[in-house]
């Protein structure tokens, strides 16, 4: 690349021998210098000028593979196209997807597209989440303790950092499966999850002191599915379910511990993974359907609605697994 001097002086030459006033001709030097440093700091603001910040975007999961898109459906972009794809989440500065491929967790790199295997330890891991500092990741792994009531190994609540360092066991089975786990909001000392205890059928919602070990049940009633906290960490959101009356979409206040019923009581569906929006005024959530022909709920849409029940509008048919980023 030519040096800012060798310009200078070549079109200090050519403006000399075409400009006959003598008076111009003197001032050419610092007409020209002038106009230079104008050049070189447009250019340089130019070549630094940073990517735009990712913004109010939906992560989500379309048979089985991996896209991102705004949550009025607009600007969809598939990220993985293998297959086999589940349970996305964001980092809080939205520059890295964790994500579960063949019961492992991945890492999707945003600005580059790539994505390599997060962690590699023994037995299934999933339900990856981020603290809201972004420092940590926390997540649900297969222990080595066996479940005779189901004929599996009980799942166990663990963390590593963000950069995949310091593997570490928080919530060890106790004849109980423990899962979904979800850091409080700006807290590294207490989580959410879902335990079962062994021989029983729905789940209830607990706390975990990491300090104290202590466990305690939100209330007690069972049959509560996946949840996710409000960004200021006031609210707490669910899906709740009942073989015999259906399923709903409620929001707890943590404060009072009352429940409201975002969604009312509908036969045949579950209302899954849930996320606040940044500003707390709505979810995005799965609506499962049970299949007969599978035995099972499978994917029938991801909506978002309204935190007071309105609004409800569907983001994408078939899609799963929705999460929320939460970025300015």
């Amino acid at each position: 690349m030519r040096s800012f001097l060798y310009y200078f002086v070549r079109l200090k030459n050519i403006l000399i021998n075409e400009v006959e006033d003598k008076n111009m001709k003197n001032k050419i030097p610092v007409i020209i210098l002038a106009l230079l440093v104008l050049f070189s700091v447009a250019f340089s603001k130019e070549k630094v000028k940073k990517e735009p910040k990712l913004k109010n975007k939906i992560a989500y999961t379309l048979r089985g593979n991996l896209f991102i898109s705004k949550p009025d459906g607009s600007e969809v972009k598939q990220l993985t196209f293998e297959g086999g794809v589940s349970e996305p989440c964001w980092s809080p500065d939205g520059k890295t997807i964790i994500f579960v491929f063949n019961r492992k967790l991945w890492k999707y790199d945003i600005k580059t597209g790539k994505y390599e295997k997060f962690i590699d330890v023994p037995g299934y891991c999933l339900s990856p989440s981020f603290s809201t500092d972004g420092e940590k990741v926390i997540f649900t792994h297969e222990s080595n303790k066996w479940d005779h009531f189901t004929s599996a190994n009980y799942p166990e609540v663990c963390v590593v950092n963000a950069d995949s360092s310091d593997f570490k066991v928080l919530l060890k089975p106790d004849n109980s499966w423990n899962s979904y786990p979800r850091f409080f909001p700006d807290e590294l000392q207490n989580i959410v999850f879902n335990q079962l205890v062994s021989g029983n059928v729905n789940y209830y919602l607990a706390t975990y002191n990491v300090s104290s070990g202590k466990i305690e049940y939100l209330n007690s009633e069972s049959g509560w599915l996946d949840s996710n906290f409000s960004p200021d960490g006031n609210f707490l959101t669910a899906g709740w379910y009942s073989y015999e009356k259906g399923g709903e979409l409620r929001i707890i206040n943590l404060r009072t511990l009352g429940v409201k019923k975002v969604i009312p009581l509908t036969q045949g569906y579950q209302f899954c993974r849930p996320s606040f929006s940044m500003d707390g005024s709505r979810i995005v959530f799965e609506k499962a359907i049970y299949s007969h022909s599978r035995k099972t709920f499978v994917p029938y849409g991801i909506y978002i609605v309204n935190t007071d029940g309105s609004g409800l509008t569907r983001l994408v048919l078939d899609g799963a697994d929705p999460d929320w980023l939460w970025n300015e």
